[in-house]
C-alpha cells in the first residue's frame, strides 16, 4: 500500500472537489478536515501521550468522528469507539501523530478502503510537518484563480438560500462565520499566502512529493487531469472518479461530474471594483500563473479605502474564527508573513 495523501489549498479553491474525486476510488478514503497539524498538534508534547494530554487528544478526534471540525462534535456520540481508537494509536506509537493516523485509518476502514488521506486546506502552511511525520506521504496543493476564489467565498454563505434548503444550526453558523469573515483584500491576501506556501513547498520537497493542482486544468480536461493525478498518487484510474455529484458548491444544486462552468463565474458575481481590487492585491502572482487581468480600473482612492478596511476586517475575522485558529498569534504571524511577501514565485 502506498503512502498517505494530503489535500491542501485556499478555501474555495477546489479542495472539496478533489477530495470527492479521490473518495470515489475503490481503495482510498480522504478524511474531512481535522485541522490537527495547525490546532491540536502544537499543543501536544512529542512522543507517547498519557494523562491529560492523551485525554485531550482522544476527545479531539472522537468529536471529529461525530461532527465536522468547528461544529460542536460530541466525543460521546463518536462513530468510532474510544478503545478502538486508543488501541490502534498505541500500536502506531501512542503519539498525537499516531492518534491522527489512527482516526484516518479507521475512517477509511469504515468506508471499506485500504488507503487513507486527509483534507484540511490550511495545512498548506504545515507541509514540512506533514511530510516529516509521514515520510511516504504526498501533498496535493490546489491553486485557483483568485477572482474565482473570492467570488465563491463571498457567495458561499448564501448557498443554502439559493438551494431552498434548511441546514443544521451548526452549518448555518459556519456560513454566518464565512459571511462575517469576507473582505476582498483580506481574501486576496490569504490567496497570496497559500500560493506562495504551495510553490515554496514544491521547491523544498520536489515534484515527487508535492503537486500543484490547477483547478482550471481539472475543469477543462477532467479525465486527462484525473488520470495524471492518479498516476502521481500511485492509484489506478477508475471511470467512477468522474461521476461524482456536486460537492459543497456556492451555486449549483444538482448535477454530476466536473464542470467547467465555475471557471469564469466570477465575472458575474464580483463587481468591477472588486475585480480591480483582487487583481491589484494579487499581482504579480496573477500574471505569473497565467490568469489574464481583466480590463477594469479601480481608482487609487477606492483602492486605498479597501486597504484601510483590512485591520478591521482581520480583527473581525479573527474574532469569529477564534475557535478555529489554534495558537492564534502564531497562526496570524505565519499567514501575514507569507501573504505580504513580494517578488516572483
Amino acid at each position: 500500500m502506498s503512502g498517505e495523501i494530503f489535500v491542501v489549498g485556499a478555501s474555495r479553491s477546489g479542495t472539496n472537489l478533489v477530495r470527492a474525486l479521490l473518495n470515489a476510488h475503490s481503495t482510498l478514503w480522504v478524511s474531512a478536515e481535522t485541522h490537527y497539524f495547525d490546532d491540536l498538534r502544537p499543543r501536544l508534547p512529542a512522543g507517547p501521550l498519557d494523562g491529560e494530554d492523551r485525554e485531550r487528544c482522544e476527545r479531539y478526534f472522537l468529536a471529529l468522528a461525530h461532527r465536522a471540525f468547528g461544529q460542536g462534535g460530541d466525543p460521546g456520540e463518536s462513530r468510532i469507539e474510544r478503545d478502538q481508537l486508543r488501541a490502534l494509536a498505541e500500536e502506531l506509537g501512542g503519539s498525537g501523530d499516531a492518534y491522527f493516523a489512527a482516526l484516518c485509518r479507521l475512517r477509511a476502514e469504515l468506508h471499506g478502503r485500504e488507503r487513507w488521506g486527509e483534507k484540511t486546506p490550511r495545512h498548506v502552511y504545515r507541509i514540512d510537518e506533514l511530510l516529516t511525520a509521514f515520510p511516504e506521504a504526498k501533498v496535493v496543493c490546489l491553486v485557483r484563480d483568485p477572482r474565482a476564489v473570492v467570488a465563491s467565498y463571498k457567495d458561499w454563505h448564501g448557498a443554502a438560500a439559493r438551494r431552498g434548503v434548511t441546514e443544521s444550526p451548526e452549518l448555518e453558523a459556519d456560513r454566518e462565520r464565512s459571511r462575517r469573515s469576507y473582505n476582498a483584500v483580506l481574501m486576496s491576501l490569504l490567496w497570496r499566502g497559500v500560493v506562495r506556501a504551495s510553490f515554496a513547498a514544491l521547491e523544498r520537497h520536489g515534484a515527487e512529493r508535492v503537486r500543484v493542482e490547477r483547478f482550471e486544468r481539472l475543469a477543462a480536461s477532467p479525465e486527462q487531469e484525473v488520470r495524471e493525478l492518479c498516476g502521481w498518487l500511485d492509484l489506478e484510474y477508475e471511470p467512477a472518479l468522474l461521476e461524482i455529484p456536486v460537492v459543497n458548491s456556492s451555486y449549483a444544486t444538482s448535477g454530476a461530474g466536473v464542470s467547467s462552468e465555475p471557471v469564469e463565474r466570477w465575472r458575474e458575481r464580483l463587481s468591477p471594483s472588486e475585480v480591480g481590487i483582487v487583481q491589484s492585491v494579487c499581482e504579480p502572482l496573477l500574471s505569473q500563473l497565467g490568469y489574464a487581468p481583466d480590463g477594469v480600473n479601480v481608482s487609487p482612492l477606492r483602492l486605498a479605502w479597501a486597504w484601510g478596511t483590512v485591520p478591521f476586517a482581520a480583527t473581525r475575522a479573527a474574532l469569529v474564527n477564534r475557535k478555529r485558529l489554534g495558537k492564534a498569534t502564531e497562526y496570524l504571524r505565519t499567514r501575514a508573513k507569507t501573504a505580504l511577501s513580494r517578488g516572483p514565485l
